[in-house]
């Protein structure tokens, strides 16, 4: 049995993130998986390292800001879970939710930690379509960014921008060239679209460590993706163009 946790699927539930959850159980269930997909916006009832795989997302900065205070105490749950290899996906703001301190809002906050990262909150807003790519795949991970946030780290960052802007700053409140961070199983980005939904390549990458982890042994059965890769395939072909038609400005 695969134990799949959502927390907080109504606080932080920006641009049908939840469809992350529903389409890596539905991914799982596929390769031949038993799978229980837990859903609570109460953080005191529920340990992560009894999942294999939990999941927050995207929230405006009033509702991140609640999460973190509600997570407060799970820090040293949380990275334990990590370190025995839960695997998790932090997306849109609640990828700051996994970094050491979010500072610039009304007062600093305390992160999970999982992350050697600091959040500047900033007044300015970035939105838009974003097009990246990464050491994962030679596949590009197409999605969407709102957020108020940078990230400041010696981390490597787990995307470079190809059209959009990234969340990395240089430490003199410059745009970096980097987005995200991974390690091990854990990854935070701040792309939402949801980021699994329109990247099923992403999708499977995350279904296939979950199983490989939760199902030592067993051979999983192979799925279509058909619809959703062709979904993928014109997303990324429409920002390419769009991102060539702005370079000849």
């Amino acid at each position: 049995m695969i134990r799949m946790l959502h927390l907080f699927p109504n606080l932080m539930n920006l641009y049908g993130d939840w469809g992350n959850a529903a389409v890596l159980a539905g991914a799982l269930e596929r390769m031949g998986a038993s799978v229980e997909l837990v859903e609570t916006d109460n953080a005191d009832r529920v340990d992560p390292r009894s999942f294999d795989w939990v999941f927050i997302g995207a929230g405006t900065e009033r509702r991140t800001a609640f999460a973190a205070r509600r997570l407060a105490d799970k820090a040293g749950a949380f990275a334990e879970a990590a370190e025995a290899g839960t695997a998790m996906l932090f997306t849109g703001s609640a990828c700051e939710l996994a970094c050491r301190r979010i500072e610039g809002g009304d007062e600093p906050l305390a992160g999970l930690g999982l992350f050697d990262a600091v959040v500047r909150r900033t007044e300015e807003r970035q939105t838009g379509d974003v097009l990246y790519a990464s050491d994962l795949s030679d596949r590009l991970c197409a999605g969407f960014l709102n957020k108020s946030g940078f990230l400041i780290t010696e981390e490597a960052p787990l995307f470079r921008p190809i059209f959009g802007p990234g969340s990395f700053e240089d430490g003199h409140q410059l745009d970096a060239d980097g987005e995200g961070l991974a390690r091990g199983g854990v990854i935070a980005t701040y792309v939402t679209g949801p980021i699994l939904v329109r990247n099923p390549w992403l999708k499977r990458i995350v279904a296939d460590g979950i199983f490989s982890r939760a199902c030592p042994g067993a051979v999983p059965r192979p799925y279509d993706d058909g619809a959703a890769e062709k979904g993928w395939k014109v997303t990324v072909s429409e920002l390419e163009k769009r991102k060539a038609a702005a370079a000849g400005r």
